[in-house]
């Protein structure tokens, strides 16, 4: 009996040694589960953790790639209210700046026209007009685009150039002049557009550059002409010799203003290849496309492109406007020259002159475009 029990009792206790054990197995099956499942979620979440700070750097690398370069030279701004353009001058108008444009490159300067050139026409109040692809030398669009021209201010472009050939960029870019009541009284009695430079200073000769080109400054032209030729007469014959070297035939130029005389004139046509010669120059190119300057005079001027601000307000389709040169006399009256590219960076350059009003020049400009630069 006491066997039996003894046998009962050890059974008894195995049986429950070996429940305790599953027990203790089925514990520790669910700790090794739980262990294991942290370590698997720490793991995860130091890798999310990882990528996150790759990701972060990479993103912070290519923001810096895409930094724009500093620029310096210009800010925003117009001209200070004290200089003020006399009524239907060149006067600025305020718009948003132009788009950076690329390294110059020579264009060609013979243009020609055949039979699928257009012509606009009655569509266009400008007397005449040239629309050129500077990729091909075609001209894409012409109205009396050989017929002669008053080009007013448009003549600075010439200006310009003629100014950049003789004088070089090495002392474009270290001398200056000095502006004088000489220079300043005459354009006051034939109310020429000025910059604004004070007699008696002495100005740079780049301030004189961009003073001659985005205000429109014939005290500017007057000083380029007098620094590198001389005098403005000496000065006229050079920018007849730059036209005969760019073979133009229906030009002849007798002052660097644009101020009216009826023995300086150009063409439409003539007027294009003067444009395409000054965007092959750097530092044309350069005061041509840019859309405000401050000056490094002792009272600084803030000039502004007469020509980008009115043309920021006449949107182009196909194209993006970023250079130009406005013009206006009596006689020529309304004229505009502008460089465009398009998004294959593809340029033309498109000559209005002759509209009765500085809207209908700038919307003619924009028509081209719009037509025939698709």
């Amino acid at each position: 009996m006491q066997i039996k029990e003894k046998e009962q009792d050890l059974e008894r206790r195995q049986k429950a040694s070996a429940e305790r054990g599953r027990a203790i197995l089925a514990s520790s099956d669910k700790k090794g589960k739980g262990t294991l499942l942290r370590l698997l979620l720490l793991n995860a979440a130091c890798v999310a953790l990882l990528c996150a700070l790759v990701f972060a750097v990479s993103s912070f690398a290519k923001r810096a790639e895409d930094l724009p370069p500093a620029v310096t030279g210009s800010a925003p701004g117009t001209l200070p209210a004290s200089e003020t353009a006399a009524p239907g001058t060149d006067a600025p108008e305020t718009a948003d700046p132009a788009p950076e444009t690329s390294a110059p490159e020579p264009y060609p300067t013979v243009f020609r026209e055949d039979p699928n050139t257009a012509d606009p026409g009655a569509s266009l109040s400008s007397g005449y007009c040239a629309l050129v692809d500077l990729s091909t030398g075609k001209i894409l669009a012409a109205k009396n685009a050989s017929a002669r021209l008053y080009p007013a201010s448009m003549t600075k472009v010439m200006t310009l150039l003629t100014a950049s050939s003789l004088i070089g960029e090495e002392k474009l870019k270290s001398e200056s002049f000095r502006m004088t009541s000489a220079i300043i009284d005459p354009l006051v009695r034939e109310n020429a557009t000025r910059a604004g430079f004070l007699p008696g200073e002495d100005v740079s000769l780049m301030d004189y550059m961009y003073g001659a080109i985005l205000p429109s400054g014939a005290d500017a032209t007057v000083a380029l002409a007098l620094y590198s030729a001389g005098s403005e007469a000496a000065f006229a014959e050079k920018m007849n010799e730059k036209a005969k070297e760019l073979g133009l035939t229906g030009s002849h130029f007798t002052n660097s203003t644009g101020l009216h005389d009826d023995s300086h004139y150009t063409t439409a046509k003539d007027m294009a290849v003067i444009m395409a010669a000054a965007l092959s120059d750097p530092i044309c190119r350069e005061v041509l496309s840019t859309y405000t300057y401050v000056t490094h005079t002792r009272e600084p001027l803030e000039l502004t492109s007469s020509a980008l601000a009115r043309m920021s307000a006449n949107k182009t389709k196909f194209v993006t406007v970023f250079a130009g040169k406005t013009g206006f006399t009596t006689e020529a009256r309304n004229c505009l020259v502008t460089a465009a590219s398009d998004v294959n960076g593809k340029v033309f350059v498109a000559v209005c002159a002759s509209a009765e009003d500085r809207q209908k020049i700038q919307e003619d400009t924009r028509l081209l475009y719009d037509t025939y630069c698709r």
